[in-house]
């Protein structure tokens, strides 16, 4: 190797070494950046000089080391099942907060849930069996039912307004999402010039990527390497970016004559699509949880429409005395007992859904059907021996009905808290796998300090090493032209 080849090999390790440490120094100076991925110099070694002389020799000997570029240090596996694991914790996560939200709504256990509502109101009927002319026990009876009813709309309110709620955020999701995709876009844009001009953007790779991981979050989507360092990202079957070109979510507003469930579709006129992550919870529970809680088999509104019927028909069944006004002495008539519980929407005795159930405002104390239909010829309440509470009691005994409303709602309740359960046991293990796969992550992209403090000392050395190489032929040239002077 000539003098001069050797300075240029000392050279490039200098640099080299140089190189090495301001890369290291920028992996310690973002040791505790989010989504920074730990980067390396790229080097190889700069082989001999090509022999093309006839007679011409060369040793082997190198010219030193080439830097072919700074490197991020990642793994696409791992970046793919991180992707997914936090789509999948985001969407689990959703649910579980809605379903919570829904099932605190219930108030169970407690002196004012439905099942305390429902005790208290077969409780009254009883009172009334015992104390059948009572007038007070009548008044309290209504009560009761006037705070089951109420009780009943309420919780079918809170359902209502979770639903609301989750409508509304998906909205702001979809805002989001969709700036989110242009921004995404946009850097792909900037990332595939700066790689065609031979430039390493590996920073705003780190920033593109940690976009793509909250679109994840939110949307569940999943990404696809394209060219000169740009990704594609889909949701589902759907292409949402493209390069530098970007689609945009699209859920038009519910209508009044529709049930206002939100429907995706790509564009404002595109082809409908699904979302995973926080989004497609959310979808979900607008379309089909929160409403399955109301109008679902065994859901709110079969209470009370179980609670309307047997009641009603209990109602029909008996039958209430009144005194003929200005009889001496006084003479009774009966007549049957009218529905207790109606559709405020409708007025019928028909009650339809949860929301809707009322009083009959028709209905007045002395009209509650606490007697059975009395035997032909019966002339008064007490002529006809059975102490006119029978039907009180008939009432109040269906609260051990298998068919009636509290068993109806006791199911419906130990679904929502079995739903409930099983999606705290899926969060949390969900939680630790993707926890597990971000750890696993972490190790071959973050960054390790007392790694980095170890590579410093190599390129430490490597530069004072290559700097006195470089001393060490300048004072051989030295010696050399000293020698023929």
């Amino acid at each position: 190797m000539s003098d001069i080849a050797a300075i240029n090999t000392a050279l490039s390790g200098l640099y080299a070494a140089q190189d090495g440490l301001d890369t290291t120094g920028n992996n310690i100076a973002n040791a505790n950046t989010p989504g920074y991925t730990r980067q390396r110099v790229d080097q190889t070694a700069a082989g001999g000089s090509i022999v093309t002389g006839t007679y011409a020799t060369n040793n082997g000997i190198g010219t030193g080391v080439s830097i072919t570029g700074i490197e991020r240090v990642s793994d696409g596996y791992l970046e793919a099942r991180s992707l997914a694991g936090h789509a999948t914790t985001s969407n689990l996560t959703q649910t579980q907060t809605i379903l919570n939200e829904a099932q605190l709504g219930f108030a169970e256990p407690g002196a004012n849930g439905l099942s305390a509502q429902l005790q208290n109101f077969w409780s009254a009927w009883d009172n009334l069996a015992n104390n059948p002319t009572d007038s007070g026990v009548r008044t309290a009876l209504l009560g009761s039912a006037s705070n089951l009813s109420a009780a009943l709309n309420q919780a079918a309110s809170g359902v209502a307004s979770t639903r609301t709620s989750a409508s509304a955020q998906a909205m702001t999701d979809i805002s989001t999402i969709n700036t989110d995709l242009a921004q995404v876009a946009a850097m792909n844009k900037t990332i595939a010039g700066e790689t065609l001009n031979g430039r390493a953007p590996n920073d705003l790779i780190d920033q593109r990527n940690s976009l793509v991981d909250s679109l994840a979050q939110l949307a569940g989507v999943t990404t696809q390497a394209g060219a000169n360092g740009t990704v594609n990202v889909f949701m589902g079957g759907d292409t949402l970016v493209q390069g530098g070109l970007a689609q945009s979510l699209y859920a038009p507003p519910p209508s009044s004559t529709t049930t206002g469930n939100v429907t995706l579709t790509v564009g404002a006129n595109g082809p409908a699509t699904t979302a995973g992550g926080t989004l497609g919870a959310l979808v979900a529970a607008v379309n089909t949880t929160l409403p399955n809680l109301l109008s679902g088999p065994g859901g709110l509104d079969g209470v009370a429409n179980a609670l309307a019927k047997a009641v009603n028909t209990a109602q029909a069944n008996g039958v209430y005395w009144t005194q003929t006004a200005g009889s001496n002495p006084p003479t009774y008539s009966w007549t049957a007992g009218p529905p207790m519980f109606t559709d405020a929407g409708t007025g019928s005795s028909t009650v339809t859904t949860a929301a809707t159930i009322g009083i009959n405002p028709s209905l007045t104390a002395s009209q509650i059907a606490a007697s059975a239909t009395p035997p032909a010829g019966t002339t008064s309440p007490t002529s006809s021996g059975q102490g006119d509470g029978s039907n009180a009691q008939t009432i109040a005994e269906l609260a051990n009905s298998t068919t009636g409303p509290d068993s109806v709602y006791h199911s419906f309740i130990g679904s929502l808290g079995n739903q409930v359960s099983q999606l705290n046991t899926q969060v949390s293990v969900q939680t630790q796998v993707s926890l597990q796969v971000d750890q696993s992550k972490s190790s071959v992209e973050g960054v390790n300090l007392d790694q980095e403090m170890t590579q410093m000392l190599q390129y430490q050395q490597a530069y004072a090493a290559s700097a006195k190489y470089l001393n060490a032929v300048n004072q051989t040239i030295q010696t050399l032209l000293a020698a023929v002077q």
